[in-house]
């Protein structure tokens, strides 16, 4: 279940019916950080079905997110961490220069051309950069004078 899609999202109005419908499958949420409610229901289904590998939980790893669902699964997650690609999983497709220069995330090194692979990275770059930095740059922001050249109009 892809969570960012709507007909996904509805299929959670009721929850419990749902997951519940699902027990001899695994059940792999992505960006559960949209519905954050679901991690205690996830821990008494857990604990009812009493089965490792039942559910696989992704989503951003906020602060907020972390520390809820260590609180509500203790005992029952395991973290995974995922790396972009190593380059002994890439045969000899691609150079070491290659790997080097594009990057290891998937997009970046697929990319047809270096110019292509350059674009993503730099997106993806100034989306996390947005995301973790631009909050506190918002807030810092918002304090100064209304006719500061730094403030940001977007915040």
């Amino acid at each position: 279940m892809d969570l960012e899609l709507p007909s996904d999202l509805q299929k959670l109005d009721n929850p419990e019916w749902f997951l519940l419908s699902q027990e001899e499958k695994l059940i792999c949420i992505d960006e559960i950080q949209r519905k954050p409610g679901l991690f205690p229901l996830i821990r008494s289904l857990v604990d009812k079905w009493n089965r490792d590998g039942s559910f696989l939980i992704l989503g951003s790893a906020s602060r907020d997110m972390l520390k809820q669902s260590s609180e509500s699964l203790a005992g029952r997650i395991s973290y995974k961490r995922l790396t972009p690609f190593l380059l002994r999983e890439l045969d000899t497709k691609y150079t070491i220069e290659e790997y080097f220069s594009k990057g290891a995330l998937p997009r970046s090194l697929l990319a047809k051309d270096f110019s292509i692979s350059y674009e993503w990275r730099e997106s993806f770059i100034s989306t996390f950069l947005i995301a973790m930095v631009g909050v506190y740059t918002c807030n810092y922001a918002s304090s100064l004078e209304d006719d500061s050249p730094y403030k940001w109009s977007s915040c």
